[in-house]
């Protein structure tokens, strides 16, 4: 092929980047000013690239490097991670390869003197154009973002194997399509190469994953043990004077009164957070719940316990655990704090042989329509646009697990009510 034959079918190579791109990251519908000036440069460069890269690896390495940066650039408004960046474009290769990959059988199959020509390409091209077209008007294909956030590492692998394919593949296509539809050695040695290289990719991923799971554990956690250890400490010597007061009153006939033994024990009971935190078997929740404490109640928030499954055993990391429970108990702290009452109440119970966690909270007035929307991506009741997803994140979580979600508000008591059943 020429420099102009291949300029003319890397103009279809780019729009359909751009209709697959577009919709992964969710930008909407781009200018066409932009969109035009991006596939006229990536067609134009890669032309170029073809003419002063004889080599055919190289071209096609040189060819995916334009194809990174041009991308990158399309996109840049939406400040990618580099990570989640190479995700995205491993993904929109890897979208291309298939619907070119299904274009060349349909044609193939159809016209059956298919050869390596402008006017096939042309045709090839064209179908798998309006196939990119209807996936970015009809598939949900913007919902792989949400494994892009849970840094899900199987499905990593999974895009990363498919580029692999589509990569080598094209080298093939260049060198001569009869590689590709006759020669099975070269697709068995592909396919070996990508699994012996994403096999040691998956296992180092795992391991890192579990790793960087367990670390965050110890970095978020060991300095809160450490301050409830030195709460500990601080409250012996409160409990010094209470037993100290307790037992003057008990041995001097003229200052014991039964009715105020018996009240003093039950304020200094009602008061002290420890009597329900300190049963629970789970150490690292037992901090985390004492930490959120402790801000609620610097920030003039009361708060309340009703623990009563202190041996909780669950399908969630205690990782997990925190971060589902954290998000309820933050927006609990942020909506309850610009109230009168500024009051919380956490329940931790076992329900139905399932773990139970429910949490009350004093609230302006929530209508139904706000409630029913609560869990929806990116859903808040700020102006700041990086706000919302917490609950929305909580919810894929939890039905991943096949846990249920209740919320509700009490207009009699003006309380939000959030109840959460899970494994």
């Amino acid at each position: 092929m020429t420099s102009f034959d291949i300029f003319i079918l890397s103009i279809f190579d780019w729009l359909m980047i751009i209709l697959i791109a577009s919709k992964l990251v969710n930008i909407g519908r781009p200018k066409i000013t932009k969109v035009i000036t991006t596939v006229l440069i990536g067609s134009m460069l890669i032309s170029l690239n073809s003419l002063l890269v004889n080599d055919y690896v190289f071209n096609h390495i040189w060819s995916s490097v334009i194809n990174f940066i041009l991308l990158g650039i399309f996109i840049s408004k939406n400040r990618l991670k580099l990570n989640d960046y190479i995700i995205v474009f491993i993904l929109t290769f890897a979208f291309l390869f298939i619907m070119q990959g299904t274009s060349v059988i349909i044609i193939r199959f159809i016209m059956k003197n298919f050869e390596y020509s402008l006017t096939y390409g042309l045709l090839s091209q064209t179908l798998a154009t309006i196939i990119a077209v209807v996936i970015n008007r009809y598939a949900p294909i913007q919902k792989l973002q949400v494994f892009l956030e849970y840094k899900n590492v199987v499905f990593k692998t999974l895009i990363i194997n498919l580029y692999m394919v589509y990569f080598f593949i094209t080298i093939l296509w260049f060198i001569g399509i009869e590689h590709i539809l006759n020669s099975a050695i070269n697709m068995v040695v592909i396919i070996m190469l990508s699994l012996v290289i994403n096999t040691v990719f998956l296992k180092a991923s795992l391991i890192n994953q579990a790793n960087e799971e367990r670390l965050k554990v110890f970095e978020t956690y060991i300095p809160i043990i450490n301050d409830v250890m030195e709460e500990f400490k601080s409250k012996q010597h409160d409990y010094h004077n209470h037993i100290q007061s307790l037992s003057v009153m008990k041995d001097n006939p003229v200052l014991f009164n039964n009715e105020v033994y018996k009240k003093y024990i039950e304020q200094v009971i009602a008061q002290e957070i420890w009597t329900y935190l300190i049963k629970l078997d789970n150490k690292i929740l037992m901090a985390f719940f004492y930490s959120k404490y402790k801000y609620a109640k610097d920030n003039g928030i009361h708060v309340d316990f009703e623990i009563s499954n202190y041996f909780m055993k669950s399908n969630y990391t205690d990782y997990q655990l925190v971060e589902i429970y954290g998000i309820l108990i933050d927006n609990a702290i942020e909506a309850s704090a610009p109230t009168d009452t500024k009051y919380i109440k956490i329940s931790l119970k076992l329900k139905d042989n399932k773990n139970f966690f429910s949490i009350i909270n004093s609230s302006r007035i929530i209508t139904p329509v706000e409630v029913n929307k609560m869990f929806g991506r990116g859903y808040s009741t700020k102006a700041n646009i990086n706000r919302g997803l917490g609950l929305y994140k909580l919810g894929k979580m939890v039905e991943k697990d096949k846990g249920t979600i209740t919320a509700y508000y009490d207009t009699k008591e003006r309380k939000m009510v959030i109840e959460l059943l899970h494994n």
